[in-house]
């Protein structure tokens, strides 16, 4: 906004100056003394291009809004959300829908890697145990889409947490249909010995030569009916133990789990 301050010359007629411009002309009469005007300091940019992406912030707010009248679906003719109904166990468990309906909502950073989250979990379940490549039978762009979706950086969201992440809320949504469920979790050993390139696995064990296996310790949560109906995984984690020490003669039992499984 700019304000107008009215002054006559000596034949009358009006001038009109802007703010700063009339203080001035009143400071040159001698009415006050201005602070002297302050210059700014000019640098030269320079445009560079970054080494490497800049990461994303640590820290992330998480916002929860709650409605101020309970039933504003009803009042304003909006259809009820179903996205929190209780499922039955075998609610979309077609072969051709399943995979779609448990991991289609994974927020994977590209709607094509949620695609071929869905797409691998669906041929992995036809034969669980074997490798990707033997499944795909010669489909060789659908084991290039795996392996893109494996592979995919560490800094991106293609986690396990994110993976899992729509499984979970289905999990608890079947939980809802039963009036007692059993939560029972236990952890397993994944070999990965014969895959020497690969980084940040860890000690599990060893054979009868003394030598060292390598994998990861996988501890799961899955959630069961009394009658023993899997519902689905409430939790997994997975973990890359350390060598015990030579100066540490406890045995394993004797170990603390968050110290066996700290990294």
């Amino acid at each position: 906004m700019r304000f107008g301050f009215g002054f006559f010359d000596a034949r009358g007629d009006k001038q009109l100056s802007t703010c700063l411009k009339a203080l001035r002309d009143l400071e040159e009469k001698g009415h006050f003394v201005l602070p002297p005007a302050a210059t700014a300091k000019s640098r030269k940019l320079t445009p560079r291009r970054l080494a490497e992406a800049v990461p994303a912030a640590e820290s992330v707010k998480e916002i929860y809004v709650y409605p101020l009248e309970p039933s504003f679906r009803t009042l304003m003719g909006v259809p009820p959300d179903d996205s929190r109904r209780a499922l039955a166990f075998d609610d979309d468990i077609e072969a051709n829908s399943w995979a779609a309906s448990e991991f289609g909502g994974a927020l994977l950073g590209d709607t094509r890697l949620s695609r071929r989250l869905v797409d691998s979990a669906a041929t992995a379940a036809t034969q669980p145990g074997r490798a990707f490549c033997g499944i795909a039978k010669g489909d060789w762009p659908a084991v290039k889409d795996y392996d893109r979706l494996i592979d995919a950086p560490d800094e991106s969201a293609v986690t396990m947490e994110n993976i899992l992440l729509p499984l979970r809320e289905r999990t608890v949504r079947r939980m809802k249909s039963y009036e007692t469920v059993l939560c029972v979790q236990d952890g397993t050993d994944l070999n990965f010995s014969g895959l020497a390139p690969c980084e940040g696995l860890g000690t599990i064990g060893t054979n009868q030569t003394g030598a060292s296996s390598r994998g990861l310790h996988l501890h799961s949560t899955l959630a069961i009916t009394t009658e023993g109906i899997p519902l689905g995984v409430l939790r997994a984690q997975c973990a890359a133990p350390e060598p015990k020490s030579k100066e540490d003669h406890r045995s394993s039992t004797a170990i603390p789990i968050g110290e066996k499984y700290a990294r």
